[in-house]
Formats: C-alpha cells, structure tokens, sequence
C-alpha cells in the first residue's frame, strides 16, 4: 500500500477575492430588530463571499462539496445546541484565499455552559456530521479518481488510516508503483477528514477540548491540552513537520480564557449510555484520521 495519494486542482486555483462592505443600517427595516435581521445577515454574506474563494480553490466540483462538509460539522453544532436549548448563533463562514478557499466555519455559544450533557453532545456532533460527510464525499469521489504512475516531483497527499482503508476497499489493485489521481469531490473529501480531525485533538477551546471539559472538569483539561501543543510543538522542532506550526500557534491561542469559559473543575451526575459511546468513539476516530505529515513531495 503507498502512503500517499496526488493532489489534483484545477488551474483555476488561486485569484484574489473581492470583498464589499454590508451596510446593514439600509437593510434594517421597523419590521424587524436589527439585532434578529443582523443574525441572518452576517452569516449569508460570509457564506456568499466563502461560495466565491472555495469556487476559486478548485472549481465548483471542489468547492459544493468542500462546503457541504464545513456545513454539516457547523450545522452539527448549531441544531445540537438547539436541541438542548443552548444558544448559538448560525455558523459564521470565513472566506480566505487558502489552498481549499475558506478558512473554514465557527458558532457562537453563550458560556458557560452547565449541561454536561449538552457539552459532549455540542462538541462531538460538529466533528461527527462533518466526518461522515466527509467520508461520504471522498468514497464517491474515488470512484472518479484515476490511479497512475508515480510522478516524480508531484505533491503527495499522504493517507490517515480510514483514507487507506478507503482506497483498498475502491481500488484494491493499488500498491507502491502508483499514486490515485484524486477527482474535486474526492480532494475535498480528502480535507475534509484532515480538518475535522484538527477539530478533534483535546485542547483548550477546540471540539475535543470542550469534550475533555466536560468529561473530566478544568483541571484536566488544561493537563491534556498544554501535553498535546507540546506534542505538535515536538512533531515540528525534532521530525520537522512544520505543518504542525499554524495549528501549534491556534493551539496556544485557544487557551486563552479558558477558565472563564470552563468554571468546573469536574462535572457530577453519569453520562447517558449514547453519549458514554460517544465519548469512547472520541479518541477512537483521533487515531484513525490521523496523518503525521498531511502533505509531502515525490522524491523529496
């Protein structure tokens, strides 16, 4: 089995975005408050000008369903936390001229929040819905992806564990003489996994985090969170995976507050049976998309 897969994007790949600015006060009407018309607003208008950069990314073979992705792990969020009478905004999207066009999707949550419950379920569902879309996605899609020679020089994009798995299930004659060609739908698949795992690793204010806090209370937390930067920042200094670094550095920013936003130092009463199995699929799918150095070259 080889331990990578070719990107493949169209020539389109990267422009400049054009941005405008919303003048809410002309759209304000004495209908509706401002506040209620500006919760729809905003949101549409950062998915707009997201619709736009991921369209740039790789065309819209890439970017439906790269945004489908992002939407299923915010929406995740969003209608759990409606579920369990959480307040949250709709997912705010981040246009931003990267490699996939979008600096992915964030909600906003009313802290703290005091239901242990509705903690593990907010937390996990993003990651969940986003991965099994993403899965979704890059099955699909590899149904469409050639495999070729390996090209010497070529920008590899190196496989987790579940990727592999995908691959010698859709094309068992793989082996280390060829690379897969990826199609849109399987590169967006693809990063999809990746970005849903980086939503997974516990720390501070990241998915896995919040799901660490309210398994275990503060203390923990912040014990398993400043473990796993010194990790990634280990993973950059002695095997020079530096594209570990930007996530290293949001890792760090993300403790930032902590406490105010996690005022427990544990959390009483048992878990429901689901959430328990969800709790213990957490580190299990941690494992199976993980990837040491998530992108490499031919040769080098």
């Amino acid at each position: 089995m080889a331990e990578h897969i070719v990107l493949s994007m169209p020539d389109n790949a990267v422009q400049s975005a054009a941005t405008s600015d919303l003048e809410i006060e002309d759209l304000v009407s004495t209908r509706y408050p401002k506040s209620r018309l500006f919760a729809w607003i905003a949101p549409a208008v950062l998915f707009s000008f997201t619709v736009y950069t991921a369209s740039l990314a790789g065309g819209w073979a890439f970017a439906v369903p790269m945004l489908l992705i992002i939407s299923a792990h915010s929406f995740g969020h969003y209608l759990t936390a409606q579920h369990y009478g959480v307040t949250a905004s709709l997912p705010y999207f981040v246009p931003a001229m990267t490699i996939v066009g979008t600096g992915g999707a964030f909600i906003k949550v009313k802290w703290p929040v005091e239901n242990r419950q509705a903690l593990i379920a907010i937390f996990i569902a993003g990651p969940l819905f986003g991965l099994s879309t993403a899965f979704a996605f890059l099955a699909a899609g590899l149904l469409y992806s050639e495999v070729v020679a390996v090209q010497p020089g070529a920008m590899l994009l190196n496989e987790s564990l579940i990727v592999q798995f995908l691959i010698a299930l859709i094309h068992p004659s793989f082996d280390d003489s060829h690379d897969v060609m990826l199609s849109p739908m399987a590169l967006a698949g693809w990063w999809g996994i990746l970005l849903n795992f980086w939503h997974l690793l516990p720390i501070g204010k990241f998915d896995g985090g919040r799901v660490v806090y309210a398994l275990w209370g503060y203390k923990t937390t912040l014990y398993i969170s400043v473990v796993s930067i010194f990790s990634m920042w280990a993973f950059i200094f002695l095997f020079e995976y530096y594209q570990w670094t930007c996530l290293a550095v949001l890792g760090v920013v993300s403790m930032i507050g902590l406490r105010k936003q996690y005022p427990h130092d544990r959390f009483d009463g048992p878990l429901t049976t689901w959430l328990t199995w969800l709790a213990i699929l957490f580190p299990i799918l941690i494992v199976l998309c993980f990837v040491p150095e998530p992108i490499s070259f031919e040769g080098w």
